[in-house]
């Protein structure tokens, strides 16, 4: 196939193959729309998709998300994988993965990773055999996620700061919040307005509610992001053992402020109360205070069956560095 295989970047047209081909990896319930694949198109850093076809058409599809990110002092491009799929007929060659796929992942990669391109590419996957992952996408393993929980089961509902609103749309102030947190962080995409407005406040599919608090002279002064998984998503890795789970996707609180903080989560856990919600879960790298200050509020360190993977381009910024700098939450990634 490899001599009558060509890749090149998806062009209008090439959308009406995708639905009809198979992903790898991919969440539970999270499966591709083209309500979904408009909605990446408008990300503010544009959109990297390739396919591979022969004369029979598309045999595979290959894309991953640009993300602005700061990283030792400079802003720097990472890239999220988020779509990895081939024809339902396909022949494997490695670990279930077709010729096709692997052809036309090496296509995109070559052309936009490196030190004149993305510096770091990245994604989740749920464990199992990773030999795709490693020898064709040249991945590392960055860490297997411990995710914190919070059983809802007997708790009443915390009382409701009277300074969280929800925000529905985002100003310069956001950027000027991340701008003081990022100090503790080696490396982090960068949530600005524009960033944080397609993320949350236009993704087709899931339902994110925007908790910000506010001081006297309305200073967004914390931010956390919030999203129910349905009761129907038990196959879900971030699914609780029974009923719907709510998740805090995305966490913007300078660790110098505790009590903002404290107020976000209260907030946070009300309305997953409110929703219905029997467990909480997030994630924190291990070496963030917010990773011991959750504990401290009944939060419980669980395992998962996630292993988050990577490439670095950087010589200096290997997986051991990366481990210990990078600020990671599950809003960087597909899983919602």
């Amino acid at each position: 196939m490899a001599d009558s295989l060509h890749t090149r970047p998806l062009q209008a047209g090439d959308e009406a193959y995708l639905p009809g081909l198979e992903a790898l990896n991919r969440p539970e319930g999270t499966a591709w729309t083209p309500e979904v694949w408009r909605w990446r198109q408008l990300h503010p850093a544009g959109n990297r998709s390739w396919v591979g076809e022969d004369e029979g058409g598309v045999r595979a599809h290959f894309a991953t998300c640009p993300q602005r990110t700061w990283m030792a002092g400079e802003e720097q491009f990472f890239s999220q994988i988020v779509e990895a799929a081939q024809g339902p007929d396909e022949s494997p060659l490695l670990d279930g993965v077709a010729e096709a796929l692997v052809e036309t992942a090496r296509g995109l990669l070559e052309a936009t990773s490196g030190l004149d391109g993305d510096w770091v590419t990245h994604h989740v996957v749920g464990g199992g055999d990773l030999r795709f992952q490693r020898r064709v996408l040249q991945h590392e393993v960055v860490r297997t996620p411990l995710v914190l929980r919070l059983d809802l089961s007997d708790r009443k509902p915390p009382p409701s700061p009277a300074a969280i609103e929800e925000c529905t749309a985002f100003d310069d102030q956001a950027r000027w919040l991340w701008d003081r947190c990022v100090g503790h962080w080696g490396a982090s995409t960068i949530r600005d307005e524009s960033y944080l407005s397609w993320r949350y406040l236009q993704h087709p599919n899931t339902p994110y509610t925007c908790l910000g608090l506010r001081d006297a002279d309305g200073i967004l002064r914390g931010l956390a992001v919030y999203a129910t998984l349905p009761e129907g998503r038990i196959g879900h890795p971030l699914a609780g053992a029974s009923g719907a789970t709510g998740v805090i996707v995305d966490w913007m609180v300078p660790r110098e402020e505790p009590e903002v903080g404290r107020a976000l989560r209260r907030a946070a856990v009300r309305l997953a109360l409110d929703s219905g919600a029997r467990s909480m879960v997030t994630f924190f790298p291990e070496w963030s205070p917010w990773f011991v200050t959750f504990q401290e509020e009944d939060w419980r360190v669980h395992p998962t069956d996630l292993v988050h993977m990577a490439r670095s381009h950087h010589p200096r910024f290997d997986m051991f560095w990366l481990r210990g700098n990078w600020w990671v939450q599950l809003g960087d990634t597909s899983l919602l």
